[in-house]
């Protein structure tokens, strides 16, 4: 048994070895949350600590690997033991101020209805036992679980919100985030058929510029969005095009009518792309990326194009034509 607990190590082990499987910096980011969770929780019962660390750190990524491999709407969709973990960690964050569940629920469940309340009271005071609840309820246990999973997923979004993050898809509520999975599988669909006329009802407000800008779409990768005022967003998609070289698209929406978007400014790409494998990246260099605790960066991009090249990594910018 170790005599004191070293969390700094643990993460610095943990996310050398996480970021071996898994390439999105805000899933390594949880995964290494989770790992010194369950470091926390078993720390009088570890003898070698280097190896329990690399064993766990491994084990939790293939899991979370195996469980989101697939398209982005499977993988951000589909719910796993990873939500438990990190509903976990906020739950935990609140019981060292001796706060109950029921308090919990009341400051970031405010818009929750009396028995979608219940219902997640009944799952938090259960140990997350979703399988036990159907059971003694006698309902769908597929059905449970999805409604639990957008539940937390309010939950967790309402929470961040309430921290001060505004630079994050933690932000993103269940409904929203399927409404913008929706949205970018059309627009996808569109370009490729080119029939943006089908995609009035996200467009009615949205100006069409003459000339469409040339956005080409093989792959949708990921997501992130930017709070710009109380229901304005910038959303931010990253894809690889038909040459298989990584590219994204930006855009400006709105939520209106409990989580309908509609845009108001038509989809480009920006002005210049750095794309980089986050696998060959100095650690140093990685934890001055990290964004801050309203989910921005502190760098310029001048400062982060200068940071990088003074590594030694090789970086492809890719410059796109100004917009006019």
């Amino acid at each position: 048994m170790i005599n004191t607990p070293n969390y700094k190590k643990v993460s610095k082990l943990a996310y050398s070895v996480i970021k071996k499987f898994v390439d999105n910096y805000e899933d390594i980011q949880d995964l290494v949350q989770i790992v010194t969770m369950k470091y926390h929780l078993n720390f009088e019962k570890i003898e070698k600590e280097n190896v329990w660390i690399y064993a766990t750190a491994k084990n939790t990524a293939i899991d979370f690997m195996r469980k989101n491999k697939g398209s982005i709407d499977k993988a951000a969709l589909e719910f796993s033991d990873i939500e438990d973990e990190v509903t976990k960690i906020i739950l935990e964050q609140k019981e060292d101020s001796r706060e109950s569940v029921v308090n919990i629920l009341g400051e970031y469940g405010k818009n929750l209805s009396k028995i979608d309340r219940e219902l997640l009271e009944i799952y938090l005071e259960k140990s997350f036992k979703i399988k036990q609840i159907a059971w003694r309820r006698k309902l769908n246990y597929p059905a449970l679980r999805k409604k639990i999973y957008r539940l937390k997923k309010d939950i967790r979004a309402e929470y961040f919100r309430q921290q001060g993050m505004v630079g994050s898809k933690k932000i993103v509520g269940a409904n929203l985030h399927q409404n913008l999975i929706n949205f970018i599988k059309r627009f996808k669909q569109a370009i490729e058929e080119n029939s943006l006329g089908k995609m009035s009802v996200y467009l009615r407000e949205c100006k069409i510029p003459i000339e469409i800008p040339e956005i080409e779409i093989k792959k949708v990768t990921d997501y992130d969005v930017y709070l710009l005022g109380e229901h304005k967003f910038q959303l931010y998609v990253y894809i690889y095009n038909q040459q298989n070289k990584f590219s994204s698209f930006i855009t400006v929406f709105e939520v209106y009518n409990d989580n309908s978007i509609k845009i108001l400014e038509f989809p480009k790409q920006p002005s210049k792309i750095f794309a980089l494998e986050e696998n060959n990246l100095p650690i140093d260099i990685i934890e001055k990326l990290q964004k801050n605790a309203q989910g921005e960066y502190d760098l310029s991009e001048e400062e982060l194009e200068k940071l990088i090249k003074s590594s030694g990594t090789d970086m492809n910018v890719v410059s796109k034509k100004p917009e006019n």
